[in-house]
């Protein structure tokens, strides 16, 4: 018997990282159902107002020792993913 454990940190972010997205529970609800209806399980559902967050708890303390843009970057390097550094987001 074999056992598989996939988690995933998924992020969405707006369109040049405007603060578009307010303090919205039926948005993070909405997502949590998603989830759910995809027979997973939501760890964790937050956000900014520039982006929303699944799974990483306590995320601002995360990103005061390195920012997401850091991260995102060190993610597409481990994974050997091409793309412009000096404009990561596309």
């Amino acid at each position: 018997m074999s056992y598989t454990n996939l988690l995933y940190h998924i992020v969405y972010a707006t369109k040049e990282r405007a603060p578009l997205i307010t303090t919205a529970p039926r948005l993070h609800e909405y997502l949590g159902g998603t989830v759910r209806g995809l027979g997973g399980i939501a760890l964790e559902i937050n956000g900014t107002v520039e982006r929303v967050r699944k799974y990483i708890r306590n995320q601002e303390a995360h990103h005061q020792k390195q920012s997401f843009e850091e991260e995102f970057k060190a993610l597409l390097h481990a994974h050997r993913i091409d793309f412009d550094e000096t404009h990561p987001w596309g």
